[in-house]
């Protein structure tokens, strides 16, 4: 794990100390810089692993490679390089030079990478084809900067620092309906990002772009009449969880108590993994029993368990200094759970864990999937799907048939809670509603498959942009953590596309193909043969936080620093009272008050 930082373009009269301080968030074990004619190239490195050359910025052939992350096929791409002595950064420079773009699609990992081209005078820059690890850039008239977060990008020389922290209203009201901006886009207009699975080349004169990866569910059309087998579930899941224990430290397992992350961690308990971690809340009675859920998994799998608790005072604390982080607003505060979780696990001497992010999105986890897959593959009634994962304000038959008529669409159901934040801004908001409208009614629909069309905007948006950047590597790798995530490995990705809709869920619960295989892993445990999976979804809310005299006088603080320019002040802060008042607030008022607060921690 490393953090990685290049310009390219103008004359450079910036220090680097601010940029080596932020990047070495990400890793404190080896500082180095590369400076030539018109470009600089830094890179920090958080040691897993020693094998080959692991000196970064690599210099080679008129090369400048920067690279971060992991590839733990390492082995077969150093046989196919045909020297199995070359360390990652090597691997990434050789096997580029000599297959081009598509050698990143032989890579099984997570990673970042940055090449200068002192020859032809140009940046190209990758990721990973989930997006895992996080690529930055902007550009300007005589200069291109790309970094592995956005705070990395504003210090950076060359950049109109202003145009880099001014917050747009599109951003806003994207990260207020869909937890995050657009592909590609981040709240920060003159800030995007580098697209999962794509090459970025950067001239002083042009960007091009080169698509080497589709996640896109729509065009995949590997989907069996026979479906999916549990045994070819069971071997790439085994394989990817193996594979991502590669490490010469001490590593642990996050273990939340749901059955994703409970076949990793009895996966890797079987491979000497004997440390699980989960968060828990300390206030309310959900709270207790997904805690008791976690011990008495943990306890089945014989590894020892750390719950984490959190209060209402502990993320209001942490608020601002994770938003600083993150460098732009946020729409929940997950990310702050996640970053107290990974400060525990840190101070415990671990620097990785393996976590069950992505398997709600490739498995039909989601209730918005689920109902995708049900409209797919059968008629169901509208009160036969269960209780909806969260409480969303609405008797349950309400919730299923919203979520029947939006499926296929998740996008569209949420644009809601942004036409209510819009109501707050100074500003004519009615031409990005509009955009948004048309990009949730387009983006990868897919209309002989509601579920692939779900599938492929809960994958784009919500994982790439949302939960494995913002809420997994900005608040764990950014706190010397690596998360890595065997169900995104390209193998198990391979098994979930072949089972259709019917195989995926059925009116009591999605991932049929995880419970089968937890089933069939667990009868190995005695104790866990007939456990049962039940939702109890631990959340954190800027209810919660309200509900604390203390936590609600320093959310309401960062509130007034957002100012009156952008926002309505008065009118959020009578919406805050009045939660205050209530000790609770709506959905909708909650990201609300969490989108003003987190801009105005950016002041």
């Amino acid at each position: 794990m490393c953090g990685i930082y290049a310009e390219f373009g103008s004359t450079l009269d910036c220090g680097s100390k601010e940029i080596i301080r932020l990047l070495e968030l990400r890793g404190e074990d080896a500082t180095n810089i590369a400076i030539g004619p018109q470009y600089r190239v830094i890179a920090t490195r958080h040691a897993m692993w020693e094998g080959g050359d692991t000196r970064q910025p690599l210099r080679r052939d008129g090369w400048i490679v920067a690279f971060n992350g992991e590839i733990f096929n390492l082995s077969a791409i150093r046989e196919l390089l045909n020297d199995p002595d070359l360390s990652e950064v090597e691997v990434i420079s050789a096997g580029f030079a000599r297959y081009g773009v598509q050698f990143f699609g032989q890579i099984d990992g997570q990673f970042a990478v940055i090449v200068v081209d002192t020859v032809h005078r140009r940046l190209m820059a990758t990721r990973d084809r989930w997006g895992i690890c996080p690529l930055y850039f902007t550009t300007t008239d005589e200069s291109i900067v790309v970094a592995s977060t956005v705070p990395a990008i504003q210090a950076g020389a060359g950049v109109n620092n202003a145009a880099t922290r001014e917050m747009s209203v599109r951003g806003l009201l994207e990260t207020a309906g869909w937890w995050a901006a657009r592909p590609g886009w981040t709240p920060i207009d003159a800030v995007s990002t580098v697209m999962p699975g794509t090459l970025v080349t950067f001239s002083l004169t042009s960007v091009t772009t080169e698509q080497w990866c589709n996640n896109d569910l729509r065009t995949q059309g590997r989907e069996s009449p026979s479906g999916g087998t549990t045994e070819s579930l069971r071997s790439s899941v085994e394989r990817a969880t193996v594979d991502r224990l590669r490490s010469n430290t001490k590593m642990g397992v996050l273990l939340s108590g749901g059955v994703d992350s409970a076949v990793i961690a009895a996966i890797a308990a079987q491979h000497g993994i004997e440390q699980s971690f989960g968060l828990v809340g300390s206030e309310d009675a959900t709270s207790k029993e997904v805690q008791a859920q976690q011990r008495d998994l943990a306890s089945a799998l014989q590894i020892s368990h750390e719950a984490v608790p959190i209060s209402a005072v502990d993320i209001a604390l942490n608020f601002g200094a994770v938003i600083r982080m993150i460098g732009h607003p946020i729409a929940r505060l997950g990310p702050v759970g996640m970053y107290l979780l990974s400060t525990a696990v840190r101070d415990c001497g671990i620097r990785a864990v393996l976590s069950g992010e992505g398997a709600d999105e490739l498995f039909a986890g989601y209730d918005s999937l689920r109902a995708a897959a049900l409209v797919d593959g059968a008629q169901v009634s509208q009160t036969g799907l269960g209780t909806p994962e969260f409480d969303a304000g609405v008797a349950p038959s309400l919730y299923w048939a919203m979520m029947r008529e939006s499926a296929g669409k998740p996008l569209l159901k949420r644009l809601s809670v942004a036409r209510f934040v819009a109501r707050f801004l100074r500003a004519d908001t009615t031409p990005v509603l509009l955009d948004m409208k048309g990009l949730a009614s387009s983006l990868g629909v897919d209309n002989n498959s509601h579920l692939r069309s779900a599938r492929t905007q809960e994958i784009s948006l919500l994982l790439a942009q949302y939960l494995l950047t913002v809420q997994s590597d900005h608040v764990w790798m950014n706190n010397l953590v690596e998360c890595r995530f065997p169900w995104l490995s390209a193998a198990v990705e391979d098994c979930a596309s072949r089972y259709s809709s019917r195989q995926l869920c059925n009116e009591v619960s999605g991932k049929l193909p995880i419970h089968a295989l937890a089933s069939q892993l667990f009868d190995e445990y005695p104790r866990l043969g007939s456990y049962r999976f039940e939702k109890r979804a631990f959340r954190i809310s800027v209810g919660s936080v309200l509900r604390n005299r203390h936590s609600a006088k320093i959310l309401r603080d960062y509130i007034e620093a957002a100012g009156d320019e952008l926002f309505n002040l008065p009118r959020i802060l009578q919406i805050f009272d009045g939660a205050v008042t209530n000790q609770s607030c709506t959905e909708r008022e909650s990201v609300l008050l969490c989108v003003v607060a987190s801009s105005g921690a950016l002041q």
